[in-house]
């Protein structure tokens, strides 16, 4: 529909909005929340304001009478609301949350916070266009291609306390130990001298040449009881990753303003929630600000989940004449106007 610019923009934000009801929806059926995304601003509303009438909830929501009547007609019916007289005039019928809703509502807390936090995240990721519906479609294109629900989840599974940080704001040290434990791990006899060149310089051999690196870190009491080298005062770090502009072939022969993903870890204890396509999705982000056309990498087949990962965000393989390091075997890229396609 965006070729056909304003004159689709009712149908696109129909459609948008369907497609985050329905990722909201999927986050509370993973963090156990039984609530609907369909009845949460009503639910949200009593909870801050307590009982109030049908017009009211139409006026304070900006939704048609008929509509809410509707709404909470099923929603008592579900056991959400009861109804009860108003102190002041008998005459009227007032909405409240029935005492289970209430609960609901405080176990939703923490999850909805997360929304909260991935939407401000996915904003802010985006340097706002000349035009309001030039904005709107760079957001468009993300939430519809990487989905919302994968980001929230995992932002519930740390207890809402996932932080993402700058090099400059943890220790340095912790990179390389996250990277030469995976290292260690996968392929101990093929670490090189650039290997460690970079991990043990990673603002020389990254940062000063025009790259970055971002460390998740989550408080000690979220993480993971294991102790490890890799805590920060006050914080763990439980996953890295660095880019780079592209060193590798590619680059030269297309010209293309591109950066290399490198040095993408999580630490053992944390694997399996979902942290590696929250720094993937980041990594993104961050190529995008960087005024990026292209995100590549190098990986191997024998890494079958962070192949599938990377084919999930839409990353392509491509034929090259040869690999930086000899552990790898595959050459990905993913272009970052295009959108992408995760699973």
């Amino acid at each position: 529909m965006e070729q056909f610019g304003i004159l689709s923009f009712g149908s696109r934000l129909k459609r948008l909005s369907d497609f985050l009801y329905g990722e909201v929806q999927a986050v509370y059926l993973a963090s156990d929340t039984p609530i609907s995304s369909t009845y949460f601003p009503i639910l949200r509303l009593l909870s801050f304001e307590g009982a109030l009438g049908v017009v009211e909830i139409s006026e304070k929501l900006g939704i048609s009478h008929p509509a809410v009547s509707k709404q909470v007609n099923k929603m008592v019916r579900d056991a959400l609301l009861v109804k009860k007289a108003d102190s002041l005039d008998q005459r009227k019928t007032l909405l409240a949350l029935s005492d289970s809703a209430s609960q609901s509502m405080v176990r939703a807390k923490p999850v909805l916070e997360a929304i909260d936090l991935e939407l401000t995240r996915l904003i802010e990721s985006f340097s706002l266009s000349s035009t309001f519906l030039a904005s709107f479609t760079k957001v468009e294109q993300e939430v519809l291609s990487l989905g919302l629900a994968k980001q929230v989840v995992t932002q519930c599974k740390f207890q809402n306390k996932l932080e993402l940080k700058p090099l400059s704001e943890v220790r340095v040290d912790s990179f390389r130990e996250l990277n030469m434990s995976w290292l260690n791990q996968y392929f101990s006899g093929q670490i090189t001298e650039e290997d460690r060149c970079v991990l043990e310089t990673p603002i020389e051999s990254i940062v000063e040449k025009g790259g970055e690196v971002w460390a998740a870190v989550v408080p000690e009491e979220s993480a993971s009881n294991e102790e490890g080298d890799n805590k920060e005062s006050g914080y763990k770090v439980v996953g890295v990753f660095a880019l780079r502009p592209s060193k590798l072939g590619l680059q030269a022969k297309s010209g293309a303003n591109e950066m290399e993903l490198i040095k993408m870890a999580v630490t053992e204890t944390e694997q399996g929630k979902g942290l590696g396509h929250y720094l993937l999705l980041h990594a993104l982000r961050r190529t995008r600000a960087l005024g990026s056309d292209k995100l590549v990498l190098e990986t191997a087949n024998k890494l079958v989940a962070a192949m599938k990962l990377y084919q999930g965000f839409g990353f392509v393989e491509k034929n090259v004449d040869h690999f930086s390091v000899e552990r790898a075997d595959v050459f990905m890229e993913l272009e970052i106007n295009t959108g992408a396609s995760c699973e």
